[in-house]
């Protein structure tokens, strides 16, 4: 840390205690599905649906393609210190575990999941593979240098993540050229499928579906989940896509709701808040062209915390 003229710069990067290589998984391949190429991308992530997790085409499978040598240089250790596994997390259980593990010079050619491994897995909010080299057992103690099985000298994650509906409504990707088909630019983050416009007590997941372009879809679908600043993003996201929602079906002037569990019923109840405001009101804000917008979208970015995430953002500021 240091100052200049009474501000404080600080240094954000994570430093770690100890050598790493940062980039000795760099070649590793990865797919999710049998017949997927394998992909180099760094992060890997990829949206599939929950029943494609459960299916016979969800095969997880690495290849290998590591310097052993200089993975092992780069963490100031022989490659005969280290060992390479294979973490698993199932984020709906909220469990992690070892499925593989070998010695840094021993690494197969490929490896597959096996499927013991698979039909374990509840597949409900995706699964996330951890590929990791730590020392084998405990080493001479070497300054600055990796010594304990754990500390982590090199580290890759692939993420298989399921549609998530942060949102409170169905979500689906979809690739950029539907958007074109529906004479919509092929760079259209994202848009409404209404199934059903007739009667919105139906279910929100029968009432339509949020469609994002495969190209943002894994990142946006991160940002639900991770630092601050994307909870910022996602949050404003959701109000956005909610308030879209709301003005089609409050604009149809509706009745009462018969379903407790219908759009209609799921949205009345999001946007109580104070004051609270009948279901006639909010027909009646709906007709109103700007001032509707603004109070739906004002009602939903309070439903989804977006100026608590925003208030919770550490920023750098006058010492």
């Amino acid at each position: 840390m240091s100052t200049d003229q009474g501000w404080t710069v600080s240094e954000s990067r994570r430093i770690p205690p100890f050598k790493i290589a940062r980039d000795g998984f760099s070649g590793v391949g990865f797919r999710a599905l049998r017949n997927d190429d394998y992909s180099t991308a760094d992060p890997f992530r990829v949206i599939l649906e929950a029943g494609q997790i459960r299916s016979p085409d969800f095969r997880p499978a690495f290849k290998f393609n590591v310097d052993a040598q200089k993975l092992a240089e780069e963490a100031g250790r022989k490659p005969n210190e280290l060992v390479v596994s294979i973490l698993l997390t199932d984020p709906a259980v909220l469990e992690s575990r070892r499925i593989a593990s070998w010695p840094l010079q021993g690494l197969p050619d490929s490896y597959e999941i096996e499927q013991v491994v698979l039909d374990g897995l509840s597949g409900n909010r995706g699964i996330e593979l951890r590929l990791c080299a730590s020392p084998s057992k405990a080493l001479r103690e070497v300054s600055q240098t990796a010594s304990l099985p754990g500390q982590i000298v090199c580290d890759r994650t692939f993420g298989i993540d399921t549609p998530v509906d942060g949102t409170g409504f169905p979500i689906t990707p979809v690739p950029p050229e539907y958007f074109v088909q529906q004479k919509l630019p092929a760079d259209t983050v994202w848009t409404i499928r209404w199934n059903n416009v007739q009667d919105f007590n139906c279910p929100p997941e029968d009432a339509l579906t949020i469609l994002i372009n495969t190209e943002y879809a894994a990142k946006l679908m991160m940002l639900s989940g991770t630092d601050r600043a994307g909870s910022v993003i996602w949050a404003q996201f959701a109000a956005e896509i909610a308030t879209e929602i709301a003005l089609v079906v409050f604009g149809s002037k509706p009745d009462a709701p018969t379903s407790d569990k219908g759009l209609l019923a799921t949205l009345v109840s999001k946007l109580q808040g104070k004051p609270r405001v009948s279901l006639a009101e909010l027909n009646k804000k709906a007709a109103i062209d700007g001032d509707g917008i603004a109070f739906f979208r004002s009602r939903f970015q309070s439903v989804f915390g977006l100026g608590t995430k925003i208030q919770n953002i550490q920023l750098g500021g006058r010492g």
